[in-house]
C-alpha cells in the first residue's frame, strides 16, 4: 500500500542561517553595521522566516548588529544541498547546508500477503521524498489495527529510516485477518495500511 502527500514547490523546506563575525586581527571591534553580502547556489535566501517574501533572492545583503545577523534559506520541496557565501570587504567564507526533501509518500509492504499463524513476517515500509528518493532519520511506527501479532525485531515498532528511507519490522501473525498500519509521525496525515490473511 503507498499513501502520498502533495508536494508543493517552495512551501515547507527552510533552514536558519546564523552569521557570527570575528574581531579583526588587528584589534578592534566589529563594526557595528557592517555590511554582509551572502549568495546561494541553490534556493532562495530571505531575512523573514516567509519564504515566499517579495524580497527573496538569491543574494542577501545584511547588517550586523553586535557582530551577528539572521537570514533563511528556503528549497523547493525536493530540498538539496546549497552553497553559501558569505562576503564582507576582504574577507569571504562559505558552508555547505543540507536540507532534506518534503516526505510526500509512505509505502508499506509486507513479506507475505498471506501466512499461517505462529509463521515470521515482515514488514518493510519505504519513506520518499518529493523528488522520489527515500529520506533518512525520519521516524516510522508500525501499529495493529486488527488482528494480533508479536514484534520481535525490533521490539519497539517505532524507528528512523536508513539511508534508503526504509525501516523493516519483523514478527510473528499469530490471529488474523491482521491489518497493520505504518505512520510517519512527523507528517501525521502520511500513513497507509495493509491486511494480511492469517491461516490456521
Amino acid at each position: 500500500m503507498i499513501s502520498e502527500g502533495a508536494c508543493s514547490p517552495g512551501r515547507a523546506r527552510r533552514a536558519a542561517i546564523a552569521l557570527m563575525a570575528s574581531a579583526p586581527q588587528s584589534g578592534g571591534d566589529v563594526p557595528e553595521g557592517a555590511e554582509v553580502i551572502v549568495t546561494t547556489d541553490k534556493g532562495w535566501l530571505t531575512p523573514t522566516h516567509d519564504c515566499a517574501a517579495k524580497e527573496s533572492a538569491s543574494q542577501l545583503i545584511l547588517n550586523l548588529k553586535n557582530g551577528a545577523a539572521t537570514a533563511h534559506l528556503c528549497l523547493d520541496d525536493t530540498g538539496g544541498t546549497a552553497t553559501l557565501t558569505a562576503h564582507s570587504g576582504s574577507v569571504t567564507t562559505t558552508k555547505s547546508v543540507d536540507v532534506p526533501a518534503l516526505p510526500s509518500a509512505l509505502v508499506l509492504s509486507p513479506s507475505s500477503s498471506s501466512t499461517k499463524a505462529g509463521s515470521s513476517l515482515t514488514l518493510t515500509a519505504h519513506v520518499r521524498g518529493c523528488d522520489g528518493k527515500g529520506i533518512s532519520g525520519l521516524p516510522v511506527s508500525m501499529t495493529i489495527n486488527q488482528g494480533l501479532m508479536t514484534f520481535e525485531t525490533p521490539q519497539n515498532p517505532i524507528q528512523l529510516t536508513n539511508n534508503e528511507g526504509t525501516i523493516s519490522v519483523t514478527g510473528t501473525a499469530l490471529e488474523g485477518p491482521l491489518t497493520l498500519k505504518a505512520s510517519l509521525s512527523t507528517m501525521p496525515n502520511i500513513e497507509c495500511a495493509t491486511t494480511i490473511e492469517v491461516k490456521p
